[in-house]
């Protein structure tokens, strides 16, 4: 019989083998110096905790100093560089190198293997395949009136920010603010309830002709772009951990309708994006700043909501969507700046919107007049 000093040894030298991954710094957290403490209590080195759970060692990285993400299950073989240790959770799709190497596009030829077209998007992730995804077809004659208390309302609509983060993901144009003195942008009330959701990213979705850039369709048409301002529920404390939780996300879409006589109006992103035509590029803006009042022109409006999930890979379902009713005029000429922008493969970006998602259940879409 083994003694069981020696078994321990076995185990604990296999885990760690299991434990390690080399991969490119960034992609996943790193840990310079590490125990081997994985059995009995649990040891801690710099921000990084190892600790046991059900006889599996798992390693929890601490996250802005207040969250831990669980990383169980490890499988790959190991390897090491530099004596720096790198892990990740094999489960976790959000995190894996397999997720990392897969791409998402809205070109339905891309069937794979590292980048895959929206009928694929479940070979990313297989939430894209769920009962509750979006976008979806707005029937207006099949949607229940409803008054919400307290009203949805904004915090925040009109604090100018101190710089913007402006980034080509390759799929989009996506701006972040960056307020003073650590203030946020909030919306409550309404479908939401008392639950403050934090405003985290904003970005835009438009097609190759005027007429048709939406992903969401209102009274049987595309309208000629969609905006995407996403908030993440403030009780979970961050975005990502928000992102992936019940209730977690709330994703307030400005349909734009393109007007001809709108040329005299240039909405205040429009002057930016050339900024970022290029794919994977990002720009820090500080002088041309504008507001959340700015960008959707009041916080009084009349919006159908429901419940959906994001339309870009991982497709959570925890999303609760607001959608305009009154679609804000957008200059062609305006429309042409989105589609000199350059995706990934170095093409004009244009129709990056998913198809409509349909499901067998029954989804209510409410209509609330503000």
């Amino acid at each position: 019989m083994v003694p069981n000093i020696l078994r321990l040894l076995i185990v604990s030298f296999f885990t760690l083998q299991t434990l390690t991954y080399e991969t490119k710094e960034g992609s996943y957290k790193k840990v310079s110096s590490y125990s081997n403490q994985f059995y009995g209590s649990s040891a801690t080195t710099n921000n990084y905790i190892f600790h046991e759970k059900e006889n599996i060692p798992a390693l929890y990285y601490k996250k802005n100093f207040k969250n831990y993400k669980p990383f169980y299950n490890q499988k790959k073989a190991s390897s090491y560089v530099n004596n720096d240790f790198y892990f990740r959770d094999e489960d976790d799709e959000s995190n894996s190198i397999e997720s990392e190497e897969k791409k998402f596009s809205y070109d339905e030829n891309d069937d794979g293997p590292a980048i895959y077209g929206p009928s694929n998007w479940y070979k990313i992730n297989k939430q894209c395949n769920g009962n509750y995804q979006s976008p979806i077809a707005i029937d207006i004659f099949n949607t229940s009136g409803i008054k919400f208390s307290p009203r949805l309302y904004f915090e925040g609509i009109d604090i100018r920010p101190s710089s913007m983060k402006i980034e080509n993901n390759g799929h989009s144009m996506k701006i972040t603010f960056n307020l003073p003195n650590n203030q946020h942008i909030r919306i409550i009330g309404g479908p939401l309830e008392n639950i403050p959701y934090i405003l985290d990213s904003f970005h835009w979705h438009w097609g190759a002709i005027d007429k048709s850039g939406s992903e969401h369709v209102l009274r049987g048409r595309r309208y000629s772009s969609e905006l995407h301002l996403v908030f993440y529920n403030s009780q979970y404390g961050n975005f990502n951990t928000a992102s992936t939780s019940s209730k977690g996300l709330a994703v307030l879409g400005i349909l734009y309708d393109v007007d001809s006589q709108q040329n005299g109006y240039i909405n205040p992103w429009a002057t930016i994006i050339h900024r970022v035509l290029n794919a994977k590029s990002t720009y820090v803006e500080y002088q041309n700043n504008f507001t959340l009042r700015d960008l959707i022109r009041t916080d009084q409006f009349k919006y159908f909501t429901y419940k959906g999930s994001l339309t870009t890979p991982n497709c959570t379902e925890n999303v609760t969507w607001l959608i305009n009713s009154k679609p804000i005029p957008i200059a062609p000429a305006e429309l042409r700046e989105f589609r000199k922008l350059r995706n990934e493969k170095g093409e004009q970006m244009f129709h990056n919107f998913r198809p409509l998602q349909y499901s067998k259940y029954d989804r209510k879409v409410l209509i609330y007049a503000q």
